[in-house]
C-alpha cells in the first residue's frame, strides 16, 4: 500500500506532466497576450459573438449570412426562450 507522501509526490509528478502536455499545444504565455484564442472551434465561436451583434445593432435577432457556413442561419439560436429582443442595445 501507498503511503499519502508517495500519493502526494505521483499526483505532483502527473499534474507536471500534464501541464507540459498542454503547453506543447497553447503556450501558457497566448493565454495572457492579445492575440486572439485560434484553437479548436474557438473562431466558430468568435464568429457566432460578432455576427450576433452585428444583427442587433440592426434589431434582429436571427439573419443569414450567404458568405459563411453555407449560409446556415446565424445569430440568437431560435429555442432560446430567455432571450428577449428587449435587451438588444441599439
Amino acid at each position: 500500500m501507498l503511503k499519502v507522501k508517495h500519493i502526494h509526490i505521483i499526483l505532483l509528478v502527473l499534474f507536471f506532466i500534464q501541464l507540459a502536455l498542454i503547453s506543447y499545444s497553447l503556450p501558457i504565455y497566448e493565454l495572457w497576450s492579445e492575440k486572439p484564442f485560434l484553437h479548436v472551434d474557438s473562431p466558430y465561436h468568435i464568429y457566432q459573438i460578432s455576427i450576433a451583434n452585428q444583427l442587433g445593432k440592426e434589431g434582429l435577432l436571427v439573419g443569414y449570412d450567404p458568405l459563411f457556413s453555407s449560409g446556415y442561419v446565424a445569430g440568437v439560436s431560435k429555442n432560446n426562450r430567455h432571450f428577449k429582443k428587449s435587451k438588444i442595445r441599439r
